[in-house]
């Protein structure tokens, strides 16, 4: 298919033709025409970007391209508890627990992008027997999440020379020939 073979069954079906949607003509043996300047070739562009693709590796229904990769990760974490009786009536408690996790987590086509997390939790509780049968209890208790992502791919600052993809004025971006 990356060369504009057309024909696996599961692209058009047993018994269907590629037509060329300026002609409304069928594709000679359903193969897209390459290397010539006609606005129904193949851009070089996309075959550029299709090159840098990997091939598929799978005959799955729905995926053909399949990648198991190791997620190493890193969590370094404490707690700490305290409980303080006051009186026969009365207690104190309180946790405050840290976590740092680092992941690296893989992208099927793309390099893999790093996170880490910082995650803090406080608690804070004070109970009082008023009664055998009546308790009253004050809770008070805090959280904080922060998570970043490092994905090493700076969007458009970061462009292939293959791609045929490349930044002009702007946010305009220009498609320039990869022969």
């Amino acid at each position: 298919m990356r060369a504009g073979n057309l024909n696996d069954p599961n692209f058009v079906g047993t018994n269907s033709s590629v037509v060329n949607p300026l002609t409304g003509q069928p594709f000679s043996n359903n193969t897209m025409p390459r290397g010539c300047s006609q606005p129904d070739c193949i851009n070089p562009v996309a075959t550029a970007l299709l090159s840098v693709l990997p091939l598929p590796n799978a005959t799955n229904s729905g995926a053909n391209y399949v990648q198991q990769a190791a997620t190493p990760g890193s969590t370094n974490g404490y707690d700490l508890r305290i409980d303080h009786t006051l009186t026969s009536k009365q207690s104190l408690y309180g946790r405050w627990s840290a976590k740092n996790i680092a992941t690296t987590l893989p992208n099927a086509l793309l390099p893999s992008d790093h996170d880490s997390e910082i995650v803090r939790n406080l608690i804070l509780s004070h109970n009082y027997a008023i009664t055998n049968a009546l308790v009253n209890e004050a809770r008070f208790g805090i959280s904080l999440f922060r998570i970043g992502v490092q994905f090493p791919i700076a969007g458009a600052s970061t462009r292939s020379r293959h791609s045929g993809i490349s930044r002009s004025r702007g946010n305009w971006y220009a498609i320039r020939r990869c022969e």
